[in-house]
């Protein structure tokens, strides 16, 4: 069967309680985010599901998420970069059994063409994961790197600027 893939940009609080449920299944197994929360979820201004409709299941992820005080104050004091006035991008995860097949480049067009000119994101990405390649893609630009709080891990801190 030809996949049939639907990609929504909305609101968090407004995917219905089914996909909401398939979201929160999705980024609790499919990704290494250690705190993920459901209000963390709702909290986020805008997102972007991309939905098989032959099975109407979430196969894909991605948010614009608030920045909080806290790490605004960590990213200042650990690498003196200030991202006052930022969002960030956050919880990119595509389910395994669609992969490599262009979802999150197409999911990442969509969010960043739904901005408005000269909104700022950052977003983190573990050294040497596939993701750095497709932020560079969209003209992120790499501003440092850091040890993750969670773990041994490297990541690599992007900026995105849209422009018009």
């Amino acid at each position: 069967m030809k996949e049939n893939i639907q990609y929504k940009v909305i609101s968090p609080r407004l995917i219905n309680q089914k996909h909401k449920n398939q979201v929160y299944e999705l980024i609790k197994n499919g990704s290494q985010i250690i705190d993920f929360s459901i209000d963390k979820f709702y909290d986020c201004p805008l997102s972007i599901i991309a939905v098989d409709n032959n099975s109407d299941k979430v196969i894909g992820i991605r948010l614009i998420k608030k920045v909080y005080d806290r790490q605004i104050e960590y990213y200042k004091e650990i690498i003196n970069f200030d991202i006052t006035n930022h969002f960030e991008l956050g919880y990119l995860v595509v389910h395994s059994n669609y992969r490599k097949k262009g979802i999150a480049s197409k999911m990442l067009e969509i969010l960043l063409n739904n901005l408005d000119v000269n909104t700022k994101l950052f977003t983190t990405t573990r050294v040497g994961n596939i993701s750095e390649k497709i932020l560079l893609k969209f003209d992120f630009k790499l501003k440092n790197s850091l040890k993750s709080k969670y773990s041994n891990n490297m990541l690599n801190v992007f900026e995105y600027i849209k422009k018009s």
